[in-house]
């Protein structure tokens, strides 16, 4: 009886061991799928801004010459090409804001984004609901730091 009991209290050590083992193992797991989350979005967010930076050189900068030099309206086909190509990069950039911040470099690209200059001296006034996920970013990667 006493061998059962010993096989009863090893058997509950061995699972009690792996869920430990996995317990340990879920912010890890965490940890690298929002790594994985992160890295997809920024990798969206990147194609999109080379394709508006190549559709700006190659196509509407020099439209945009033509008008400036020769008063040559900028065809709609070019404005609302550049357009959702511009809207696109936005969007991309709120999809990265939207999601938790993978790590430190993560939050440091989030807020020099969210504080970034608006071109007139201030910043780009976000809504609180832009900033709820950055604020809690903050709190999860800085705690009481």
């Amino acid at each position: 009886m006493a061998y059962q009991s010993h096989n009863c209290d090893r058997r509950n050590l061995l699972w009690g061991g792996a869920l430990i083992a996995a317990a340990a193992a879920l912010p890890a797991t965490a940890m690298a799928q929002a790594n994985m989350e992160w890295d997809a979005a920024m990798a969206r967010l990147k194609a999109a801004e080379a394709e508006e930076a190549q559709y700006y050189t190659s196509t509407w900068n020099p439209a945009d010459r033509a008008r400036i030099d020769h008063g040559t309206p900028i065809p709609d086909n070019i404005e609302v090409k550049f357009d959702r190509l511009v809207s696109e990069t936005d969007d991309r950039r709120w999809d990265l804001i939207k999601i938790p911040a993978a790590n430190p470099t993560a939050l440091r690209w989030k807020l020099e984004n969210v504080l970034k200059d608006d071109g007139m001296g201030g910043i780009i006034p976000w809504g609180r609901e832009h900033l709820t996920q950055v604020l809690a970013d903050i709190a999860r990667l800085l705690g009481d730091a």
